[in-house]
């Protein structure tokens, strides 16, 4: 059995509170959304954590995606072990896909893949999410296929398409900061966490009312 977690912080969580949960987490796989800039307000703070301060709380053979923000370059997707920096490579734009698709699915398979127990994770990031979900008869060869995002799409609308499309090929998830803005209406906010099977939707997510987090498990089966 392979264990997944989302976790979806808000701009109301603190960085101690979002580490604090990392490292009480008994997943194999933990994906936080792509970086956000931090808030900063009277009633919110959120600082999204280093590359250090991540590693510094994982469990041994624990991983985790996350985001690594460099000054003038994009962000760099990793996955980190507690002593290890694997990278994901950058987003490639939808028209790079459509015109040469097969190098995309390439790339997934090869460069945005990890195993963990005999299960395949996927990545995908940005627009490429919906000019994947544009290819006709693709073999992913995933048991989990990972969107994750900066914030929650408005309207759900937008995104939900593409998602239920590729939920058909391999389990889909979502994973982005909950930017409500209002902490008393954040747990009714569930459009940042989502896990689509077969173009369902699992309603499954829990709400930590002291961290203001949403967090989804995913067991995959041997």
């Amino acid at each position: 059995m392979c264990n997944v977690m989302l976790i979806s912080p808000s701009f109301f969580t603190t960085k101690g509170e979002l580490l604090t949960m990392i490292q009480e987490s008994s997943a194999d796989l933990l994906i936080l959304p792509t970086w956000a800039e931090h808030s900063a307000t009277a009633h919110a703070f959120y600082e999204y954590p280093s590359v250090t301060e991540l590693q510094a709380v994982l469990n041994k053979g624990q991983r985790i995606y996350c985001q690594q923000p460099r000054t003038d370059k994009p962000a760099r997707n990793v996955v980190l072990g507690r002593k290890t920096i694997l990278s994901l490579g950058k987003a490639i734009t939808a028209e790079e896909i459509t015109a040469n698709p097969n190098d995309f699915l390439k790339r997934l398979r090869k460069r945005r893949s990890i195993e963990i127990k005999k299960h395949r994770i996927v990545f995908v990031f940005e627009a490429e999410i919906s000019a994947l979900s544009d290819l006709a008869d693709i073999d992913l060869q995933a048991d989990l296929l990972v969107y994750p995002i900066a914030i929650r799409p408005t309207p759900w609308t937008k995104i939900s398409r593409p998602l239920k499309v590729l939920s058909k090929i391999a389990s889909t998830a979502m994973v982005a900061h909950n930017n409500g803005s209002n902490p008393k209406t954040l747990s009714k906010t569930t459009t940042s966490i989502k896990l689509i099977n077969h173009g369902e939707e699992n309603k499954l997510s829990a709400w930590h009312g002291d961290s203001k987090i949403f967090t989804l498990q995913i067991p995959l089966a041997d």
